[in-house]
């Protein structure tokens, strides 16, 4: 919750996180750029659910960071997926009051098929894989 949002639309996720059967950390503070980092790193899972999306920054550094992603199918995802990246895909929000028990009860099975996905990450994102082409498109 470090970003944007209203406290009433805050106070409503932490009314519901208060509702769940699950620990959980919150942070409400901007966070630094190394901060991020270890936070991407710490995790294991990721839930993307947005409505829309243009590849998100975040999604694709808790990817690279081999997190478990859960997004929806109908984000813009599949240059990701044609290149190796491993994630979770529901068809709509309501279905991940299934998927998230699921993946937490059995995490260590879920894991593993991430190992080639920061690899898909690096080959889309990382400047040296990607450089000369933004430098054509400018010419």
């Amino acid at each position: 919750l470090t970003y944007q949002g209203t406290e009433k639309y805050k106070n409503r996720i932490l009314d519901k996180l208060n509702q769940l059967p699950y620990s959980y950390k919150v942070y409400a503070d901007f966070m630094t750029d190394v901060e991020v980092a270890h936070l991407r790193n710490a995790s294991d899972i990721m839930i993307q659910l947005q409505t829309t999306d243009q590849l998100s920054g975040s999604m694709q550094e808790h990817l690279f960071a081999k997190n478990v992603v859960i997004t929806g199918s109908w984000l813009p995802y599949l240059a990701l997926k044609e290149e190796g990246a491993w994630f979770i895909e529901v068809d709509k929000i309501d279905e991940l009051v299934t998927v998230l028990p699921e993946v937490l009860e059995n995490y260590k099975g879920y894991a593993p098929k991430t190992v080639n996905t920061s690899k898909a990450i690096a080959k889309l994102s990382l400047w040296d894989q990607n450089i000369d082409s933004w430098i054509a498109l400018y010419k």
